[in-house]
């Protein structure tokens, strides 16, 4: 097994093909997933790239007198993708229980979950970009929360701020609201509490009331630029006499509001950053 880093923000592994195993369309289970299938012989479910039916596919334990786990039957699929020696794909567990999985190339994998974060990034909505993440959750298998601090942390290590952007309203300018991406990201982390004082509330919708305050109103959407506030933190920013304390990264970790003084909760330092890893196994 090669462990190397993940060029997305989510782990996982990969099965590199043999020309020897191409030509007899099968894929050969290395031992480490042995776990994840079937302790006998018999068929699984297999769906193939993002199609929406599954297929039943041929599987030999590791208990079969070749020591070795197979999914056949691949031969079709291998040809249709035009695979050769080398190429890499994706194995993911849909439902161990009922024994069903997705078979993926890993350039489609890569660059599906990159035109899906590309979506979230777009969405014109915060509805559309809570089903943006949910897409995203489920296409690479992880919880939806693990999936809002997985793009959380995304964001946070971009290297721009930027500058805060104007938009047009009505005959006048003004500096544009939070986008939609952030705020279902940033209130999911938080679950709509206020990051200064924890204060927060459910809607009529059942959902929670929360803003989003810009804490250097001149620059952009950075998630060290953005706060969860409740209505009446984000007043006193606006109002009240305050001092900001910032650690050495940029991070807002006190406020005080008068004379008033709190500590600001940032998930970013109290969550330690997941390194994304890639693992490939050799057939």
């Amino acid at each position: 097994m090669l462990t190397t880093k993940s060029e997305i923000n989510y782990s996982y592994a990969t099965i590199k093909l043999t020309k020897g195993r191409i030509s007899k369309g099968l894929i050969a289970l290395p031992k480490d997933l042995s776990n994840l299938f079937p302790p006998t012989n018999t068929t699984i479910k297999v769906y193939f790239d993002n199609l929406g039916i599954p297929l039943t596919k041929k599987f030999t334990s590791f208990q079969s007198k070749t020591h070795e786990s197979r999914i056949g039957g691949m031969k079709e699929w291998y040809i249709k993708k035009q695979f050769k020696d080398g190429d890499e794909i994706v194995i993911q567990v849909i439902d161990k229980e009922n024994f069903i999985y997705r078979l993926i190339p890993e350039d489609r994998f890569i660059s599906t979950t990159k035109r899906l974060q590309s979506s979230l990034d777009k969405a014109k909505s915060e509805e559309e970009a809570d089903a943006r993440v949910l897409s995203i959750a489920q296409w690479t298998e992880v919880e939806k929360e693990k999936a809002i601090l997985n793009e959380f942390f995304r964001y946070a290590f971009l290297e721009n701020m930027g500058d805060r952007r104007y938009v047009s309203k009505r005959s006048e300018k003004a500096k544009e609201t939070a986008p939609n991406n952030h705020k279902v990201i940033l209130g999911g982390i938080y679950h709509g509490l206020c990051q200064v004082c924890e204060f927060g509330f459910l809607k009529r919708d059942n959902k929670p009331y929360f803003e989003l305050h810009h804490i250097n109103p001149d620059k952009g959407n950075h998630p060290k630029n953005l706060l969860v506030v409740c209505a009446n933190c984000h007043r006193q920013f606006e109002y009240a006499a305050i001092k900001e304390d910032f650690n050495t990264d940029g991070w807002l970790i006190r406020i005080r509001f008068n004379r008033k003084e709190f500590s600001v909760k940032q998930i970013a330092l109290e969550t330690k950053f997941e390194q994304f890893y890639k693992q490939t196994f050799i057939q």
